[in-house]
């Protein structure tokens, strides 16, 4: 078995694995998620059908019901283009990064580092502000429910706090519960489609003033003030944020179980799911809708629950059915933590942002706190505009939507030129489009381009200081922000997503099929690639590594045999995972190589000094048992620095006796 060489840093390697381990230092092991579970994860951040209810009060004044729904089957086919793209990319490349990572891998050398960059503050301003928005959703609705029940004035104080309430108890539960994610996303599947279900059923068996087809189908409503066909082009922001966040499995790839077929079916599945629900959903409120202006400033601050009463007659009817839409919403809140926080800690682990060693950083429970904490802060910070100016919170509303969409369209923007550009970028992903692939490339990047555009338009006339969008500004901010940080510290220092490794075995075509007591699994223990010293730091450095016959064909990736590799190794699976090699005991990384040889015995030393991290001159001559005594006591001289800089990153002063 030899190693192919991928020492030069201009050369970028394709890369086709399974289940890359970036958040093995959270804790999970490979395969926590199974499809139903990450789908249930991904749909319970999509959850198309509550989603539109938080916000439809936007379709209720740009067109009404016929721009709802006709909008909506819009939206969602062209959204398709789009997840099929990225279900294809995030089969041949799931990296927790998502979409800053494929940008890294598909745009032509000379800029992808950049426009990766950009890409990833896109993507993290779009999670994070997504979960402030959500959180104001969960919000109103159960305030929403408190006012039908009490009759009070909800007042904005009362929702930013009840916004911090939510998003503290994500951050606590992210941080001390992370484990029931899978559990949670079964079991909150489960309940989204029962209150789907069990709300749809309900308004439409006890509402007995429904509306007329042609109110719904076709009665244009609008009261923006603007010409219709501007009237409608807003009426498609409600859709756009209704189907937004099916990226959240390729952010958490490394938790399902044969992930590069299961995320992209999650991703897809996803937006099937919001799709049919979502319009069957609009067409159900549509018909239950009682007057549109009556709706629209109903007390309790939320359309769908004036919906929900006038349907059912009954506060306590109207309150049980809000309860369960409630419930969805919080577990979204906890879900949007966990999405956004890991995306942040990946975009951290590339140094992608200010103080990105702090915020890669994982506790003692194996969790990022750092990257928690500051997803809570930043929704925090996001809430409390809504202290000074509902405009301002309807801004991040929009920036949450542009942010995604902008994020989502780089990639496919990537591939595109990449295609036009002769650039030879394999999407071998077992998740393939084929020759169809660009054709859906196309399209979903025109249609994301567009929907960017409209975000930025003013929701009614005349245009003022009060209903101004800020959203181009903000957009602009972020921006500026990302080009500061680049030239300052991201260029030098934005590592980008692994490229990988490729490593050519000495297993013939004729015998790589996989199985248990296989020819192939036997040729591969049997190989002297894992007796040779220098193969060691070839093996764990790369996480992303595919392993190739002597006939050049694809074999293996290390995702898919990490057990193997732990068996003929001795080397642990967190570490095969990504865990970094000097949170493992200096006796261990010593028993790694105990078997390994080198053609000259003081390589067995040398060829240990990037898993120790440390230097010394390479003296050819002085023998096995000098370089071993030198290499020791490099290592420990190396942990008494370490440890004299942790003693003396503050040292308190002292107190003066006085005689």
């Amino acid at each position: 078995m030899s190693a192919t060489p991928t020492s030069d840093p201009e050369k970028k390697v394709e890369v086709f694995d399974e289940d890359d381990a970036v958040l093995a230092q959270l804790g999970y092991t490979q395969g926590n998620f199974g499809l139903v579970g990450m789908v249930g994860f991904s749909f319970s951040i999509v959850t198309s059908w509550t989603a539109l209810s938080g916000v439809l009060i936007i379709g209720v004044e740009t067109g009404g019901p016929p721009v709802m729904i006709w909008g909506w089957l819009a939206t969602c086919i062209f959204t398709l283009a789009v997840a099929y793209s990225m279900a294809e990319m995030c089969s041949a490349y799931p990296l927790a990064g998502g979409q800053y990572s494929w940008v890294a891998i598909l745009a032509p050398t000379s800029w992808a580092r950049g426009f990766s960059y950009i890409c990833g503050w896109f993507m993290l301003i779009g999670i994070l502000a997504m979960g402030a928005t959500n959180n104001f959703i969960a919000t109103n609705f159960v305030l929403g429910t408190a006012q039908l029940n009490y009759g009070f004035t909800i007042e904005r104080w009362h929702t930013v706090l009840c916004a911090y309430l939510i998003t503290f108890i994500a951050m606590v539960s992210n941080i001390y519960c992370p484990h029931i994610l899978n559990k949670l996303s079964k079991a909150i599947l489960a309940w989204n489609m029962l209150s789907f279900v069990v709300c749809l059923a309900t308004i439409l068996a006890t509402n007995d003033h429904k509306q007329s087809p042609e109110f719904v189908f076709s009665d244009f409503q609008n009261f923006t003030g603007w010409k219709p066909p501007y009237a409608v082009v807003l009426g498609l922001l409600q859709s756009a944020y209704g189907m937004c966040c099916y990226d959240a499995p390729a952010h958490m790839t490394e938790e399902i179980k044969n992930a590069r077929k299961q995320a992209p079916r999650a991703i897809v599945m996803a937006v099937y799911m919001g799709f049919v629900t979502g319009f069957i959903w609009l067409i159900a409120l549509s018909f239950c809708i009682g007057d549109l202006d009556a709706t629209a400033t109903t007390a309790t601050g939320v359309p769908v629950i004036e919906i929900l009463f006038n349907s059912t007659g009954s506060v306590a009817g109207a309150s049980a059915l809000t309860s369960m839409i409630s419930v969805i919403c919080l577990v979204a809140s906890n879900s949007l933590m966990a999405e956004g926080s890991r995306s942040l800690y990946a975009f951290a682990r590339d140094q992608g942002l200010p103080f990105s060693d702090l915020l890669s950083k994982v506790s003692s429970r194996s969790v990022p706190v750092y990257a928690v904490l500051l997803t809570g802060l930043v929704q925090i910070a996001f809430n409390s505009i809504y202290f000074g100016t509902v405009t301002g919170f309807n801004t991040i509303v929009a920036i949450a939507t542009q942010g995604f969409y902008l994020s989502y369209a780089m990639p496919l923007l990537a591939r595109i030129i990449a295609h036009f550009s002769g650039k030879k970028t394999r999407l071998e992903g077992p998740y393939s489009l084929g020759r169809y692939g660009i054709v859906l490339n196309i399209i979903g990047f025109l249609f994301l381009a567009f929907m960017c555009i409209i975000a930025n338009f003013p929701s009614a006339t005349p245009v003022d200081s009060e209903n101004m969008n800020y959203t181009s500004a903000a957009t602009g901010l972020i921006m500026l922000f990302s080009a500061i940080f680049w030239l300052t510290t991201g260029r030098t220092k934005f590592t980008g997503p692994e490229s990988g490794h490729l490593l050519e075995t000495d297993v013939s075509s004729d015998h790589s099929g996989l199985g248990e007591n296989s020819y192939w699994e036997k040729s591969f223990r049997d190989s002297r690639w894992f007796t040779r010293g220098w193969t060691l730091q070839e093996l764990i450095a790369p996480i992303h590594v595919d392993f190739f016959t002597r006939e050049e064909e694809r074999l293996v990736d290390k995702a898919e045999i990490r057990e193997l590799i732990r068996n003929i190794t001795g080397i642990s699976l967190q570490v095969l995972q990504g865990t970094p090699v000097d949170q493992v005991s200096v006796e261990e990384r010593f028993n790694w190589a105990k078997e390994r040889r080198t053609k000259r015995e003081e390589d067995e030393s040398y060829s240990l000094l990037g898993i120790f991290d440390v230097q010394m001159p390479l003296i050819y001559g002085e023998g096995r048992s000098k370089a071993v005594r030198r290499l020791k006591n490099e290592i420990e001289l190396a942990g008494r620095l370490r440890h004299r800089d942790r003693r003396t990153q503050y040292t308190p002063p002292k107190k003066q006796r006085l005689y």
